[in-house]
């Protein structure tokens, strides 16, 4: 057990967005989060990470664990070099790496470098060098170039591989493979499924989802639901228990219509025998204003006026690959 929730809460405003919510994350789990916009996985990101306070329950965490994140927003003060920001993912290790570069640029005696060189040798540093270098690679990020400079989507980058490089026992990751090219993508996917540490991610892209994903935790109305297995089990599943909970609701709701339809022919509520049901008949209502109901899909229907006498574009079935995956495969539009 790397980490567990129990009976977690966090709330923003009158309804919560996580409420009395249990998880636990076990070594060597991908766990991709799912849910509507909004549902609170960036939320739970951060309860896991120790970012975000909860407001009820208890996050339990393994001693000396070592947790590293990518989150939607860019911390607005930080700065510098690319390459020291990526180093810095490596924790103690950094500073001392640092040094000996500084001291090779300032041109310092070889004593003190050598000096410097077997204090690295000695935590086993080099390693950690070598992981900074292939991931500025393999991500074509420039160790030179100012972070500031940068555009919103190379940051992210940035931030990417600073969270990679630590090889931390748990990386949260949100969206990582936005702004990220075909090539990078497939790098990123091969490097998770290697890898060895535990990964809790949220992403849209369904291909990612499917070779990632070990377990799908998926958020709705602040609680939590496991799915064991890809997406398409989730989906399958997911329909399955909606099927279920609707079911059961119409037969709640059935029900109360039927108690309301008695009180309101003013029988005698006053008995003893009738007392009880009065009081049921309270307890129902409250139930179904507490329901929080599930947020069904978005039905559009677009109308078309009449076509223009200028042609934009019109392109008949055309199919591209880029890196050896097809990116389109007969596509027409007009």
């Amino acid at each position: 057990m790397l980490i567990t929730l129990r009976g977690v809460g966090v709330r923003f405003t009158s309804e919560p967005v996580l409420e009395r919510v249990d998880f636990t994350l076990e070594e060597g789990e991908r766990v991709c989060l799912t849910g509507r916009n909004g549902a609170g996985k960036s939320t739970l990101l951060r309860v896991l990470s120790g970012a975000q306070p909860v407001d009820q329950g208890e996050v339990v965490r393994r001693s000396g664990l070592r947790v590293a994140s990518l989150d939607q927003d860019i911390p607005a003060d930080l700065s510098g070099p690319v390459g020291e920001l990526v180093m810095r993912g490596l924790g103690p290790l950094a500073d001392r790496l640092l040094d000996y570069e500084r001291g090779v640029r300032a041109g310092a005696d070889g004593k003190t470098l050598a000096q410097l060189q077997h204090a690295l040798e000695a935590v086993g540093a080099w390693a950690g060098k070598r992981r900074v270098d292939t991931v500025l690679s393999r991500m074509g990020l420039d160790p030179a170039a100012e972070f500031v400079q940068l555009s919103g989507g190379i940051q992210r980058q940035v931030m990417l591989a600073r969270a990679l490089v630590g090889e931390p026992d748990v990386l949260l990751l949100d969206e990582p493979t936005n702004h990220l090219d075909i090539e990078g993508v497939t790098w990123l996917e091969n490097l998770l499924i290697r890898a060895r540490w535990a990964l809790v991610f949220i992403s849209h892209d369904r291909t990612f989802l499917d070779r990632l994903a070990t377990r799908i935790v998926e958020m709705d109305r602040g609680r939590l639901a496991s799915w064991p297995g890809g997406y398409a089990d989730y989906r399958r599943r997911k329909r399955a228990a909606l099927t279920a909970e609707q079911r059961v609701h119409r037969a709640f709701d059935k029900s109360l219509a039927q108690e309301e339809t008695w009180i309101r022919r003013g029988v005698k509520a006053r008995t003893t025998r009738n007392m009880g049901r009065v009081r049921a008949l309270e307890t129902m209502r409250e139930e179904a204003a507490g329901r929080r109901r599930y947020e069904g899909r978005a039905r559009l229907r677009a109308r078309f006026g009449e076509r223009g006498g200028r042609r934009v574009i019109e392109a008949h079935e055309v199919s591209a690959t880029i890196a050896g995956q097809t990116v389109l495969r007969a596509f027409s539009l007009k």
